[in-house]
């Protein structure tokens, strides 16, 4: 239909998001030394994932979608601390995208399952590793198959993200954003 042709034609691909939310985020200091903490995107995500949980328990698609595109945001948001941390990974190329279709059909709550497992290795008090790149790959593959069984498309849940944080302003307290409405 022309809704869908439009709708297609003003949404970016994966790599054109992940480049406007790194922006987003060097724009509000994520990234600086003084800037957003690992730990405090690591909780951001767990809080992420339980609206996720919640999204599929209910079945409310709406909220799937937001919360897909709200952790997505979030691991783009890690993946940038933990690069500017030296922890991202040993790899001389890396892709966050590069693993999605890596892991077999599950159904949603297994996903859930899996992504907590990934939140676990993911943990800024995880010392058995130093190398957070593969954990938030996995995540994202985990994320975009329940995009998937719901409808969406991983770029479709990030780039709906991106627009309702695209112009938002806020204060970055004690290494986490807060943004203007909850200060």
């Amino acid at each position: 239909t022309y809704l869908n042709q439009q709708r297609k034609i003003r949404n970016m691909n994966l790599e054109q998001l992940h480049a406007a939310v790194t922006q987003w985020g060097k724009d509000r200091n994520f990234f600086n030394a003084n800037g957003a903490t690992y730990a405090g995107q690591w909780v951001k995500l767990f809080e992420e994932a339980g609206e996720l949980a919640m999204g599929i328990a209910k079945k409310k698609h709406d909220i799937i979608k937001d919360s897909v595109g709200d952790m997505l945001v979030v691991a783009i948001m890690l993946e940038n601390i933990a690069e500017r941390d030296g922890t991202l990974t040993n790899l001389a190329a890396y892709n966050l995208f590069d693993s999605i279709g890596a892991y077999t059909e599950h159904k949603p709550h297994t996903h859930l399952y899996f992504i907590s497992n990934e939140l676990c290795w993911l943990s800024a008090d995880n010392t058995s590793t130093n190398h957070k790149g593969g954990y938030l790959k996995r995540l994202v593959d985990h994320l975009s198959s329940i995009a998937i069984q719901f409808g969406f498309t991983l770029a479709e849940c990030l780039d709906f993200a991106y627009s309702e944080i695209k112009d938002r302003k806020g204060q970055m307290i004690d290494g986490v954003f807060i943004k203007q409405s909850d200060l």
